[in-house]
């Protein structure tokens, strides 16, 4: 039995989603055994590969595994027990490291704030405590300052704590006190670079997350790489330049726009030339421009295994909109997404996914939904509700719709995923 963490995003319930998607791809005997908005903590039978899995996620923070656990209403030898040299040694630290930096996170599973704050207060202790049981046995040990009780992805890659030392993440529950080791972070500087460093930017027409592409292609659920990807309103291209560096070799990308066409080009060009790793030649890649109404002229019906994309979501806002005016936007945009997805039915096989992005709006704790809903699944599609954890009044992201909300009612617009099926 292997005991695995996972510190979520900040959506927690699309980084939940996402996560139990990737995993159950691999491997059938995921559970998760607990969580809070803060970590998600999951048992299976066999072991993972977490540097490989962080690797692959969007929406992930940080993972590692969990080592050991003692009640708090052990004895304070136990509680010693888990800092000791020999505890250590054997499970934290690597052997032959005689000089180490180390830092302490701290997240709340199923516990009360103030026993989540009185632990938090003994930090310090624990910092000087781990210092002196490692000084003792001759490992010289400096130790990363906290500014609140966990450290950042990037304190943790910056300051060598994954290969030149640890970070101890302790869990609390209502009646244990669970403790791990981080082993691996976001590439949080590769999602930077393909966001701000790429040449092909459209500001005017809004621009999708890097993380936000590739939880909405994990969502997606489709394991084998040769499978068609096709992006239907590809805008610049992210969604599809984080299918390439998740390793799907087909990729159809088409927009109603010319400027868009020509800047998701001009980007998968960059992104090839600055992952030296692609290999072009094994990647088939087509990007044209069509309206999404006549993409069967130019794509052959049948042909796409999964597709993921967010639209045109309404015009360029300066100010959040009142309700009549969002209620209007909606109403001029449906006819849009139901065109899109009488196409999606034709492009797509049987059984295969979609991904969608829907716009949301929010005016004094009102929200405006697009509601055609129904009218898709008449179209021969049928609504997938995300993967979550039976506790999940926990996650206000998720709606009465099975949906997940993205952004946060300050946003002009929100953005609503929804995953469907063809039938």
């Amino acid at each position: 039995m292997h005991r695995y963490f996972f510190i979520l995003g900040r959506n927690p319930a699309l980084s939940i989603a996402e996560l139990l998607s990737v995993i159950k791809l691999n491997i059938n005997d995921c559970k998760i055994e607990s969580f809070s908005r803060e970590v998600c903590l999951i048992v299976t039978h066999e072991k993972l590969d977490i540097l490989l899995l962080v690797k692959q996620l969007g929406g992930m923070v940080k993972a590692g595994e969990m080592l050991d656990e003692v009640n708090l209403d052990a004895s304070e030898a136990d509680f010693d027990n888990i800092i000791s040299y020999s505890n250590l040694t054997e499970k934290y630290i690597p052997r032959q490291l005689k000089k180490i930096h180390y830092g302490i996170s701290i997240y709340p599973l199923d516990c009360e704030e103030k026993l989540l704050e009185s632990f938090e207060q003994k930090l310090k202790v624990l910092y000087i405590s781990i210092k002196e049981n490692l000084r003792e046995k001759g490992i010289k040990a400096g130790f990363v300052r906290l500014k609140e009780r966990n450290l950042s992805s990037v304190s943790v890659a910056k300051n060598n704590l994954l290969d030149k030392g640890m970070e101890l993440i302790f869990l609390l529950d209502k009646n244990r006190l669970l403790a791990g080791k981080t082993l691996a972070v976001q590439e949080f500087g590769g999602f930077t670079f393909r966001d701000i460093g790429r040449p092909g930017i459209d500001k005017r027409s809004g621009i999708m997350p890097p993380k936000l592409a590739r939880m909405m292609i994990n969502i997606a659920g489709v394991a084998d790489k040769s499978k068609l990807l096709l992006d239907s309103f590809c805008g610049s291209g992210t969604i599809l330049q984080e299918g390439l560096i998740l390793g799907y070799k087909n990729i159809i990308g088409s927009d109603v726009s010319g400027k868009a066409v020509g800047d998701t080009k001009r980007n998968i060009s960059w992104l090839f030339d600055r992952y030296r790793n692609l290999e072009k030649d094994e990647y088939r890649i087509n990007i044209f421009q069509s309206d999404v109404r006549n993409i069967l002229k130019t794509t052959p019906g049948g042909s796409v295994d999964f597709i993921t994309t967010e639209p045109f979501l309404g015009p360029p806002l300066h100010s959040k909109p009142k309700r009549i005016q969002s209620e209007r936007m909606i109403r001029e945009l449906e006819p849009l997404y139901l065109s899109a997805f009488g196409q999606f039915y034709k492009l797509l096989k049987p059984g295969c996914p979609v991904v969608f992005i829907f716009p949301v709006f929010e005016e004094k704790g009102i929200f405006s939904f697009v509601n055609i809903i129904g009218k898709i699944e008449k179209m021969g599609f049928r609504q997938v509700a995300f993967d979550q954890p039976d506790r999940n009044t926990v996650f206000q992201e998720i709606t009465k719709r099975n949906t997940i909300i993205y952004g946060n009612r300050y946003d002009f617009v929100m953005r609503e995923i929804i995953k469907f099926r063809r039938i």
